[in-house]
């Protein structure tokens, strides 16, 4: 790619936490042409990744100062000019996010807004104040092409934003070496659910799917641990399933993952899906999540109906256990589904495609501010 960077020489992108499915990402982005690259994240935050990496700048804690509204100390502190490009997370409810990008917009530097435009967990009037927000940055990086389509199609005011979608996934460098080839009918008739036991997973909804006298042959293993473990292995007791339901905890170790996801002939995410559906892909498992959009996380647009999965009806018992019995005896389907899978995410939800499509976004915007600048500086001035 070629060098646009010009006159920009930091980059500062400030996160409420360094999870360890970013540090590839935020590693990548850290070979960028510029001077200085930071992420600022919160201190004593439970999702923080272990590791030194020189780019990862702490901040103080992230504190709450109302309900629902907080504070990330020491990040108004942070130096900004005109030759800084700020981006910040889209999170609203954090009152530091908003306030430095208006001091960075003061201080004459580039600006980015990045989040999603809607999720699972959005309420109508947060989503227009949010709205509001996005407006005052120079380019706005959704998680998905979806939403920049959207946002440009219908709420993009200011012409000369930028607008583009980043299709957020994982690093599956590894998984591409791990995944074993997929022949369904050689595979045993399991299910991988990976994701934390929440009310949002929604998983007991597929424990009592499994109790359907059409689903008696099937097993399903359970990467992931929470609130809801508990809750879910007393469901698996009365439904009497506990026989076929394997909990194996929170694994994050990508070998042991494999040796479950490379068994199983279909991922399936009953609940609010993310993440989660480009981890069951990179696998090439064909995927089974519920259809109302809305109730769905940005990386939901990674899912195709009839090409890499099939939807059934949210919150419908009957509904999940027919599609699984459809989905997990038809061999040719699965074949073709999970094909569809991994050509889908060789080419985008990568953290690869991610730093490709971050880079160029970061081209447009330096390419704008140069512009900018050197407009200002060369406009005729009050003698």
């Amino acid at each position: 790619m070629a060098n646009r960077m010009g006159n920009m020489t930091k980059l500062i992108i400030i996160q409420p936490a360094l999870p360890h499915y970013r540090l590839h990402f935020f590693d990548s982005l850290s070979k960028l042409d510029v001077d200085d690259f930071s992420v600022v994240y919160p201190s004593g935050n439970l999702l923080n990744a272990d590791g030194s990496y020189l780019w990862a700048k702490v901040s103080g804690p992230l504190r709450k100062i109302f309900p629902g509204l907080y504070w990330q100390v020491g990040v108004m502190k942070l130096p900004v000019d005109k030759q800084t490009i700020v981006v910040v997370a889209g999170a609203p409810r954090c009152i530091t996010n908003i306030l430095f990008l208006f001091k960075a917009k003061l201080a004459g530097a580039s600006t980015v807004w990045w989040g999603h435009l809607w999720s699972s967990t959005s309420k109508r009037w947060r989503f227009f104040l949010r709205l509001r927000f996005m407006n005052i940055a120079d380019a706005v990086l959704f998680y998905t092409d979806k939403e920049a389509s959207m946002y440009s199609n219908n709420f993009l005011k200011e012409k000369k934003q930028l607008c583009r979608g980043l299709n957020n996934g994982i690093d599956t460098s590894k998984i591409e070496l791990l995944r074993e080839e997929y022949e369904s009918i050689s595979r045993e008739k399991s299910l991988l659910f990976i994701g934390r036991l929440t009310k949002k997973s929604n998983i007991t909804l597929l424990i009592r799917a499994l109790s359907s006298p059409m689903l008696l042959d099937v097993k399903l293993y359970v990467i992931g641990t929470g609130e809801g473990l508990a809750e879910i292995q007393r469901m698996s007791d009365y439904r009497l399933v506990k026989d076929r339901v394997i909990f194996l905890g929170g694994i994050i170790d990508e070998v042991e993952i494999a040796k479950y996801a490379n068994v199983c002939r279909l991922f399936v995410y009953p609940g609010e899906v993310g993440l989660s559906l480009v981890h069951g892909m990179a696998y090439g498992l064909p995927a089974i999540v519920h259809s109302n959009s809305d109730k769905q996380m940005p990386e939901f647009s990674a899912f195709q109906e009839n090409i890499t999965g099939r939807s059934f009806e949210m919150d419908n018992c009957d509904s999940l256990s027919i599609v699984i019995y459809e989905m997990i005896n038809d061999t040719q389907k699965l074949n073709m589904c999970s094909n569809n899978c991994v050509a889908l995410i060789n080419t985008s939800f990568n953290t690869e495609d991610m730093t490709r499509r971050f880079r160029l976004l970061i081209d447009e915007v330096c390419l704008r501010s140069q512009y900018r600048i050197d407009t200002s500086e060369n406009s005729p001035r009050d003698k």
